[in-house]
């Protein structure tokens, strides 16, 4: 008898684990990682990723083949093939229909979406709105922000005689102390992004670009050279000016970061070829589902914290990479809010 009424006893709760499992799925938190399609059905194959002129390229590349090689651990018999290439290169392959399956863009390189990329459904919590919105055109999705880069201002604290500025300190008191020293700031000539936009409201009097052709690691010595009492740097140059400074080089710094006055587009943003324009349309729901996937390990919080060690930013909201420090101080003043130029427009960087 006893063992009868463990029998039923055992039936009814492994029927009431049948029922009850659903339930207790959609009531557990879930990660905002499927950006796409989800993981899909297993495909075996090669995915292309093209890396149009971003900034920063050798940490981002660097970042991205780490995370490819663990992609392809992950989903055996799938392949994800990164190239890189210039604007020309980008035209001429979509003028071909011979584009990679996604692309890596900043600002500029693409001006009319609709049609050569696929819109990008999904939940997208997580991430900066501004961001976000700098990848939309028509009320759609079109490129999913990845990273961020911001811009500092590293200079020569003496040559303000001692002037306390800091990362919340207004323009308007920072143009006051330069005009009243006589001094003034170096921009970097522009590149891909457009560090002349960057100080938007500051005295054009105090600005002065750098000469085209002056290294990015030499804008130290423009500045220097020039007399100038800051220069403009990319998280990049803020970086290695730690670095400097660790090692007992460099010059006294102080960092003054533009915060949402910072117009100059440093984001980088994923894309979805169309498959008009991949050439890859017979398993093109394969590959985007394999695609999203690769993408939720990009926005995942492993591969995010990895960013810090090429220098960029997170594009995801409340994710801090860098706990002191100049980095530190411009990472912190990227949580407020922000206007990111729109990535699609024309006129921005990549031309």
């Amino acid at each position: 008898m006893r063992v009868w009424c463990f029998r039923i006893l055992a039936f009814l709760l492994f029927v009431a684990c049948l029922l009850l499992t659903p339930a207790a799925l959609e009531a557990l938190p879930v990660e905002p990682l499927d950006y796409l399609q989800g993981e899909g059905p297993a495909w075996e194959g090669i995915l292309t990723l093209g890396v149009v002129q971003a900034f920063d390229q050798g940490g981002l590349n660097s970042w991205l083949n780490a995370q490819a090689r663990l992609f392809e651990k992950e989903r055996e018999g799938t392949l994800l093939s990164i190239s890189q290439m210039n604007v020309s290169e980008y035209r001429s392959l979509k003028a071909a229909r011979a584009l990679p399956d996604a692309l890596i863009l900043s600002g500029g390189v693409e001006t009319d979406p609709e049609g050569t990329l696929l819109p990008i459904s999904g939940g997208q919590a997580g991430l900066r709105e501004a961001l976000l919105r700098a990848g939309q055109r028509g009320g759609k999705q079109y490129g999913l922000p990845l990273a961020l880069g911001a811009y500092g201002l590293l200079g020569d604290r003496e040559w303000l005689d001692g002037e306390q500025l800091f990362p919340e300190t207004p323009v308007e008191e920072l143009c006051t102390a330069l005009r009243e020293k006589k001094r003034g700031i170096a921009l970097p000539a522009p590149s891909f992004a457009r560090p002349d936009l960057a100080l938007e409201g500051m005295d054009p009097k105090l600005i002065a670009l750098a000469e085209t052709g002056v290294r990015a690691r030499l804008w130290p010595d423009f500045a220097l050279d020039r007399k100038y009492a800051f220069y403009l740097a990319t998280q990049r140059e803020v970086r290695r000016m730690e670095q400097l400074r660790a090692a007992g080089r460099g010059f006294a710094t102080c960092m003054w970061t533009p915060g949402e006055r910072c117009r100059g587009d440093l984001g980088l943003y994923l894309c979805v070829t169309a498959p008009a324009y991949s050439g890859h349309g017979g398993d093109a729901e394969e590959r985007l589902a394999a695609l999203g996937a690769f993408t939720a390990r990009l926005l995942g919080e492993e591969a995010q914290a990895a960013l810090a060690d090429a220098g960029l930013f997170s594009a995801r909201e409340g994710c801090r990479l860098y706990t002191e420090g100049d980095m530190a101080a411009l990472e912190q003043s990227l949580e407020r809010p922000m206007d990111a130029p729109n990535i699609f427009d024309e006129g921005q960087a990549g031309t």
